[in-house]
This record gives C-alpha cells, sequence and structure tokens, in this order.
C-alpha cells in the first residue's frame, strides 16, 4: 500500500490507508524535533556514513584532453597573470625555426571537436627536415652500443651541452635514419655491421696517445651487460627462460630473506621487461645491477662495481638452481663426456669454443669437483640420497655455475 501510490490504489488498499498511513509513515525530521535523544544518535550516525562514502571514493585518474575551443593564451607582462600582453597562437620555439614558415594547424576531420594543434606538433617532429629529432634518436642508439653518444650530454644539445665529438657522423646517420623509414632496426644492423663495431678492443700504445680518452673510437670501448639483459642471459644459458609474450605483468614473491624475485611460471622466468616494478619493492637482482629507480626521469644509467653484485651471483639460491639447470641442459644435450661437455657449456656461456688451455684447465677442474663431490657423498650418504643429480652432475653445475658467472659479467666485445 505504501509503495502504491495514491491515485492507483485499489479498494482495499485504500482502505489499509485510511487505517494505518500516518502510523507507518516515518518522518525522521519531525522525530528529530521530538526526541533530542534520537537526534543526536541520527547525527552521529550520519557523520560517520560521510566519512565512510569519503574513505571509499572510486579511484580516479588524471587525464588530459581537448575541449574542442582552446583558452586564449597572453604574453604575462612580468610574469603576472593578472596583467596580460599581446595574444599568441600556437607554435614552437622560434630559436628551432627558420622565423618565416607559418605553423599550420589544420582541424582534425569534418565536425570533429579536437584544434589539431597537437597533430600538427606531431607532423613538425617528425618533418624530414627537423633539426633534432632524428640527431637525438640515433645519438641514443649509438649510445646504447658504444657506451657513450656522439653528443655526450643525451639530454641537452643546446649549448650548455657537450659538442659532438664527431659532427659529420651525426648528421649522416640522421639523414640516413629519416631516408631508411626511421626504422630503428635498420639503424641497429647499420651500426653492428660497420667497421667501428666490429674492431677490437685491444688498446695499443698509438691509441693512448693519439685517442686517449677513445673519442674518435680508436678501438671498441668495453661494456658491460645491464641488469634485465643480464637477468635473461642467466635465464636464457641456464634453458629456463619462458618466451611466452605479453599477458599480465609477472607477480613478485618478497623472500624470507628479504631479496625480491619473480614468481617463476612452469616454462621457467619470462624476460625482465614482463616482471612487474614497483619502487618499493625493486627485483634485487636488478637492483644490485643498475636498474634506474622509477621515481625520478632517468637520462643515462649509473654503472657502479660494488660487493653486492659479486656476492648476488656466487651464493643466491635461485643462481644455484639456474646453475644446476644448466648442467642438465649441457647433458641432456651432449651426454656425460665431460669433454664434448666442456665445450658445449663454453659455446652455450661464451658464444665460442675454448682455447686449448681453457679446455685443459676445464676438465682438470670438472675432474677435481667430481672427486670432491664423490667423498662428500660417501661421507654422509644419507644428507644425499633424498636430492636428485650424481657427483657427475653437481660437479658440472658448479662449473656452470662458474661459467654463469663470467657470462653475467661479461663485457661486450
Amino acid at each position: 500500500m505504501l509503495d502504491t501510490p495514491p491515485g492507483e490504489r485499489d479498494e482495499v488498499q485504500q482502505e489499509l490507508a485510511e487505517k494505518y498511513e500516518d502510523m507507518l509513515l516515518f518522518d525522521v525530521d519531525r522525530l528529530k524535533e521530538i526526541d533530542s535523544e534520537f537526534k543526536q544518535f541520527s547525527d552521529r550516525t550520519d557523520a560517520q556514513i560521510k566519512t565512510l562514502e569519503v574513505k571509499t571514493m572510486p579511484p580516479q585518474i588524471r587525464a588530459l584532453w581537448e575541449r574542442g575551443q582552446p583558452s586564449p593564451t597572453y604574453i604575462l607582462i612580468r610574469g603576472n597573470h593578472e596583467t596580460p600582453g599581446r595574444l599568441v597562437g600556437p607554435g614552437v620555439p622560434s630559436v628551432l625555426t627558420d622565423g618565416r614558415t607559418p605553423f599550420e594547424v589544420e582541424p582534425v576531420g569534418s565536425g570533429a571537436s579536437k584544434t589539431g594543434r597537437r597533430l600538427a606538433l606531431a607532423h613538425w617532429l617528425t618533418k624530414d627536415d627537423h633539426p633534432l629529432t632524428a640527431r637525438v634518436m640515433v645519438n641514443r642508439i649509438w649510445k646504447h652500443h658504444f657506451g657513450r653518444g656522439i653528443v655526450e650530454t643525451l639530454d641537452d644539445f643546446g649549448r650548455a651541452g657537450a659538442r659532438p665529438s664527431l659532427p659529420q657522423l651525426l648528421d649522416w646517420l640522421a639523414v640516413d635514419f629519416v631516408q631508411g623509414g626511421w626504422s630503428i632496426k635498420r639503424m641497429h644492423r647499420n651500426i653492428m655491421t660497420s667497421a667501428t663495431y666490429r674492431q677490437a678492443s685491444q688498446v695499443s700504445p698509438a691509441h693512448l696517445r693519439l685517442d686517449p680518452e677513445n673519442r674518435l673510437l680508436s678501438h671498441m670501448p668495453l661494456q658491460r651487460l645491464d641488469a634485465e639483459s643480464l637477468r635473461d642471459t642467466l635465464l636464457f644459458i641456464s634453458g629456463r627462460l619462458d618466451e611466452t609474450p605479453f599477458g599480465p605483468a609477472d607477480l613478485l614473491d618478497v623472500r624470507e630473506d628479504g631479496l625480491v624475485t619473480s614468481v617463476a611460471l612452469p616454462g621457467g622466468w619470462r624476460r625482465s621487461v614482463y616482471v612487474l616494478q614497483r619502487r618499493s619493492q625493486p627485483v634485487t637482482l636488478l637492483a644490485n645491477f643498475d636498474l634506474p629507480q622509477m621515481s625520478p626521469n632517468c637520462i643515462q644509467r649509473p654503472i657502479s662495481t660494488v660487493a653486492p653484485q659479486a656476492l648476488h651471483l656466487l651464493n643466491n639460491r635461485t643462481v644455484h638452481q639456474l646453475a644446476q639447470a644448466f648442467a642438465e641442459r649441457v647433458i641432456a644435450e651432449v651426454g656425460s663426456d665431460p669433454d664434448r661437455q666442456m665445450k658445449r657449456v663454453y659455446r652455450i656461456a661464451l658464444s665460442r669454443h675454448p682455447s686449448q688451455e681453457e679446455a685443459g684447465v676445464g676438465l682438470v677442474r670438472l675432474s677435481q669437483l667430481s672427486a670432491k663431490w664423490n667423498g662428500q657423498m660417501d661421507q654422509d650418504a644419507s644428507r644425499f640420497e633424498a636430492a636428485s643429480g650424481d657427483a657427475a652432475t653437481r660437479a658440472l653445475g658448479n662449473f656452470c655455475h662458474a661459467m654463469l658467472n663470467s657470462a653475467a659479467l661479461l663485457y661486450v666485445d
């Protein structure tokens, strides 16, 4: 009866309304006037409800969008927003233009509520004759291959920045980059197949005399693997790299010893680019090898050589597991012949065959490790009976552990 409007009630509902409607209707405001104790209780409850509503607001994000009709922009006299001067139209800094070519802005489509200013800026940035875009891009690509850009100040090509060490080369690379359709893969190929990139890293007295800082690239500079490449290399060599692409990020595991690792999938671990990144929980292996922090804008990564790097590779439980997986991979591929195992370990870890001296030293060391493991397993058989792997497999795992460290700390030559 109460839910039905008065004009739509049937005879029974009308009869009930005449008898009971006044008793059933609950007027909170009237009750507050009558009962002061109820008013205090009601006010406290309303305040608690408002507090809960504020705490449970849905998450929001900041976003920018075009309104269709941009606000006018003025030159502010002495920087004071209350004293606007001349009206300014859309454009780019005149220092980057010839001062005569107009900045053309065309609306995006017919009847669209967009001004087209951002699209015009994108077109200007990617023009074939833009003075900076292609140069900045190829300079960063060059830096990743040679450890130092042609312009060392990667974020500053102005007067306060460093002068290019090879300005003609920078110009040629920029023009070639544009003519090649802005293809980054093509630029990588051009650099890596050049004689400069493929030259040796050995330094001669003539190099030290004529180019002591190697600014003219008289020899190939040594470079250490970055954090992500190092982790991915460990996984790939051990055969535990899961190459599944895309999808949600891999979760993190904070271990009892305080180290942060990524959670392994059934096929192993995925590449570092798919690992969840949190400011409060950086992956320990990546952080130890100079992964940039997420808070500031990182122009160039620092390169440090500190004790936790070597200690992590020597003592970390996951690295030991990867070394054992590396040994099992080698045994599965070439069998139990130590000579073939030695060659395969070098081939996988260092992409080359061992020299005669390296092979001899490695075989002696492998024999010593096997004898040591045989002795330990004979002395305490109960300790090893539940664990997998015989003495030869464990010895090869120890040797693979050393080769993993060599591959991880390898300088690119």
